[in-house]
């Protein structure tokens, strides 16, 4: 459990270099940048070498800052207490009385070579309707919390495999036509910058979807063959 809350961590910490590549190559950066040299240029009005010493000035204070900006994510990972974090979220009051019957979120993970190279955080809900002292599972749904595989295993099928093990879970405790989808508050949700430069987090956030789309028409399929 502890070796796939620190893949889901980790997961988080990466989402820092790209959004300081995001904010780098932005167009509006990128033009506040060429209009300072500009500026500076005009300042000054030294010779070549002090305009290519101040140049690369710009260009280094252009980087740290746009890193410095990003670094929230990094801060973030580190600062997660991972146990709270598994009882937290919108749905606290449900997980709670999930532990109560002696239920926790489900931790999936994928193994190659005896190594965790995919994790899955997994909320099983009951249906808030029934009101039974078993807290009982049928009618509820199934949340994502988190869901991660490690960059050199990406596209390789192992976080399909992944969902398609939270679909087989959440319809075992929960009835065939029980329904599973992503927390709104998951893992990797946090947009720390402006959504001007949030662009390619919120791609991912559409390319999970699909991709759980896909794992459930999967499943109808193989359950029609059945």
């Amino acid at each position: 459990k502890r070796e796939a809350l620190h893949l889901v961590a980790d997961s988080i910490a990466e989402m820092q270099p790209r959004a300081a590549r995001a904010l780098v190559l932005h167009p509006a950066c990128l033009s506040g940048l060429a209009a300072a040299a500009a500026l500076a240029r005009a300042l000054t009005r030294g010779s070549g070498a002090h305009l290519l010493f101040l140049a690369c000035g710009l260009v280094a204070v252009y980087l740290l800052a746009a890193r410095w900006l990003a670094s929230g994510y990094v801060r973030l990972a580190e600062s997660t207490d991972w146990a709270s974090w598994l009882r937290s979220g919108p749905d606290a009051a449900a997980a709670n009385a999930n532990a109560a019957a002696g239920q926790q979120d489900t931790i999936i993970g994928a193994r190659y070579k005896g190594a965790l190279v995919g994790a899955l955080v997994l909320r099983v809900q009951p249906n808030p309707a029934k009101r039974s002292r078993a807290r009982n599972l049928r009618g509820g749904r199934g949340v994502i919390r988190a869901w991660t595989t490690k960059l050199r295993y990406r596209g390789t099928g192992v976080g399909a495999a992944l969902l398609a093990e939270a679909l087989r879970l959440t319809k075992e405790k929960c009835g065939r036509d029980a329904e599973v989808g992503f927390a709104k508050e998951h893992a990797n949700s946090t947009m720390l910058l402006p959504r001007l430069f949030s662009g390619g987090f919120r791609r991912d956030e559409v390319r999970a979807t699909r991709a759980l789309s896909r794992a459930v028409g999967e499943w109808e399929a193989t359950r029609r063959k059945r």
